[in-house]
């Protein structure tokens, strides 16, 4: 029989109503606590952080060193970041679904689209959900 691990739980306080425009007079006045997971994780067990490595999403503002992350229950649709498996290696793109043929496309337009085709090693693995990425170096 397994055991089940407990979840741990990322709790923090939060901020309400913080304005990217004007200065609030006592923003701490509306703090509340905050757990982050639950609000980035729908079904916690087919979720999964992943770091990116490299710069095929940059223009969708993902970049290499960022945490994607990948929720394996929804199911990919048309338009939709996703981490697909070809050929035994994982990518992360743009799914395109047009006349009736599914493409990966990078956030790049130094990289050519891939046709999914019949008879190729290809999975859609999981739905990309959040990025996380650090605004300061």
């Amino acid at each position: 029989m397994k055991k089940q691990r407990k979840q741990k739980q990322l709790k923090s306080s939060v901020v309400t109503g913080v304005t990217a425009g004007f200065l609030l007079p006592n923003p701490a006045v509306n703090q509340q606590n905050f757990d982050l997971l639950t609000h980035l994780v729908e079904h916690p067990a087919a979720t999964y952080f992943i770091e990116v490595q490299g710069h095929s999403m940059q223009e969708a503002g993902i970049f290499s060193g960022d945490i994607i992350i990948v929720d394996r229950a929804k199911e990919p649709k048309n338009g939709q970041v996703v981490v697909a498996v070809v050929d035994g290696t994982f990518t992360v793109k743009y799914l395109q679904i047009q006349g009736g043929k599914q493409y990966l496309v990078a956030g790049n337009s130094e990289y050519a689209p891939i046709l999914l085709e019949e008879g190729m090693n290809i999975e859609l693995w999981g739905v990309v959900t959040f990025v996380i990425h650090s605004v300061s170096s």
